[in-house]
């Protein structure tokens, strides 16, 4: 990491889905340099799918070690993980599958054959069963079941 920019690769510097996605990289490596710490980043990519970058401090040095998870896919299992911790209906967990895979509202809405304005109520609901902000918070906390 030098001036504030993600690490090189022979490719040229290690990009993720969205400004957004890399400033958090950023914020979670800037939190463990040096220390004995970690932090763990749930990231999008740009295809839409999902990630996590579990980032190591080390101790003393300006450094940090990055594992990069491959894309967290909802397994079946995670799934009713997710369903059993935040007491989720068979369609609310419907809407937050889809989003796990990297779909938008709308796209889950025509996939599962509803309208906008139910994948909407759903999502309301998930928000408040998760005691999450929004969509972003929901799936990055569904992330860490996956």
């Amino acid at each position: 990491m030098h001036e504030g920019q993600l690490t090189t690769t022979c490719t040229g510097a290690l990009r993720f889905g969205s400004v957004e996605c890399d400033n958090r990289f950023l914020a979670a490596v800037h939190e463990v340099v040096g220390q004995n710490a970690r932090s763990r980043a749930v990231l999008r990519q740009r295809h839409g799918g999902w990630f996590a970058a579990d980032i190591h401090g080390v101790p003393g040095e300006p450094l940090a070690v990055v594992g990069l998870k491959d894309e967290l896919a909802p397994t079946h299992q995670a799934m009713a993980a997710i369903r059993a911790a935040f007491q989720l209906t068979a369609s609310e967990l419907d809407v937050l599958h889809h989003l796990l895979n990297g779909k938008c509202p709308k796209t889950a809405a025509i996939d599962l054959h509803i309208s906008e304005h139910t994948v909407r109520a759903h999502l309301r609901s998930l928000y408040a069963k998760m005691n999450a902000r929004g969509l972003i918070s929901t799936i990055r906390l569904s992330c860490t079941f996956l």
